[in-house]
């Protein structure tokens, strides 16, 4: 997860947080999103606030 999270940052996020799930929540330009999906270790990429963390998972 580090070295994902490591290229994350190098496509431009502001701010990534780890999430339940090994997930993670990034900030970053929209012109990133596709260097982003290219990084191995991405399964899938949500845009905006697709995604909604529930309490007690």
């Amino acid at each position: 997860m580090a070295d994902v999270k490591e290229q994350v940052h190098e496509a431009g996020a502001t701010s990534i947080e780890e999430l339940p799930f090994n997930s993670l929540q990034a900030t970053l330009p929209e012109t990133s999103v596709d260097r982003v999906c290219d990084i191995p270790g991405i399964e899938s990429v949500e845009l905006d606030s697709g995604m909604e963390v529930l309490a007690g998972n």
